[in-house]
């Protein structure tokens, strides 16, 4: 057996004995990330049941897979799944799909997919064994598999740390209470990274965190970052994406939506992939661009495209002021930001290339 060691003030501490350890530090960071969410009760059918931890390791998959959970990763691997030859049926408890929460964008999608596998949507799904066939069940719908890929969401790893009997305060869901700008938790010398948080579990999100925290940590003094424009793409085909404040984050306010349908967008329909469509959504007074969610061919670039502009704090002038080229699927964002100039109230600019400076409209 390998023995890994470690150093701590100068004593070796091997793998064998780590678990009794001590380890004193003036300042700890938590980064144990997280793990996908499999019921208890859902344990005793392995290994029937996969998750996005273990999918990657089978040597040969069964014929028939009900996917359950249509979050990112469910879609991702249930839209791969299904391009094998596949037969999939996906079930999500909610009525929208991958954290979607503008219902145009939402019915949109659920047709996409429904184009490649059914997606039963609205009802918590069960699952129960007879012999060697597992019936997958929700409210309206059974579907028939030989084995179940749980996307149920995932949980962080914070189960062994024992952190209660320091007094940490925690929210509903068991994770510490921190500051999304310093990454510190409560007022102690503990700093959180990562998808341990249960905060935005992207890649991205997490080298912030990680950079945050590490920098201070290093640090007497606490310091504070701007946290970057909110950026989530899925990776199926068409992608899904949202960007900066989403629709359902904005029905307080005064918006106005802009919208393209792909369907008869050019360049899309040049690669057969002319499907989907893009809300933007900006301040109805100005303009001002506020977020975005999608189902588009290339969305991940609008996606990016978007984000830098809101970053910027871009008005819908502003943006249509850019470059776009002929032929490209981001003239489908140009489509967009041209309906939504009808609707601004303050039109201070009213075609789309800027006016010399002399020049008034």
């Amino acid at each position: 057996m390998k023995i890994h060691q470690w150093y701590i003030n100068e004593q070796v501490i091997t793998s064998q004995d780590r678990r009794r350890a001590r380890i004193i530090a003036k300042k700890i960071i938590i980064a144990t990330g997280d793990s996908s969410i499999v019921p208890e009760a859902w344990e005793q059918l392995s290994p029937s049941i996969l998750t996005s931890e273990n999918i990657f390791e089978q040597e040969y998959l069964q014929d028939k897979i009900a996917v359950i959970g249509a979050g990112s990763i469910g879609l991702e691997l249930g839209q791969a799944l299904s391009r094998l030859n596949i037969e999939i049926a996906a079930f999500h408890s909610h009525e929208f799909i991958a954290k979607l929460s503008d219902p145009v964008v939402n019915e949109t999608a659920i047709k996409i997919f429904e184009e490649e596998f059914p997606i039963y949507t609205g009802n918590r799904a069960s699952i129960e064994k007879k012999y060697d066939v597992l019936q997958v069940s929700n409210d309206n719908h059974t579907f028939s598999a030989r084995q179940v890929l749980a996307t149920l969401g995932r949980k962080p790893n914070l189960r062994n740390l024992n952190l209660e009997k320091i007094g940490i305060s925690v929210n509903e869901f068991g994770i510490p209470l921190y500051n999304p700008e310093t990454m510190q938790v409560d007022n102690l010398p503990i700093f959180i990274a990562g998808d341990v948080d249960h905060d935005k579990p992207l890649l991205h999100e997490a080298a912030d965190e990680g950079r945050i925290a590490g920098y201070n940590a290093v640090r007497e003094d606490i310091h504070c970052f701007k946290r970057r424009t909110p950026l989530n793409i899925v990776f199926t085909q068409p992608n899904i994406a949202m960007v900066g404040r989403s629709h359902r984050s904005l029905k307080d306010m005064d918006v106005i939506i802009g919208e393209v349908n792909f369907n008869d967008q050019g360049r899309s329909r040049i690669m057969n992939q002319n499907k989907g469509i893009l809300h933007i959504y900006a301040n109805r007074e100005h303009g001002e661009l506020l977020g975005a969610e999608m189902i588009a061919p290339a969305g991940e670039h609008l996606a990016h495209l978007l984000s830098w502009a809101i970053q910027q704090k871009m008005t819908v002038f502003d943006m249509l002021q850019m470059p776009f080229y002929h032929p490209v699927v981001e003239e489908g964002c140009r489509t967009a930001l041209r309906d939504l100039t009808k609707q601004v109230s303050k039109k201070h600019k009213i075609i789309d290339l800027a006016m010399c400076e002399s020049e008034t409209i």
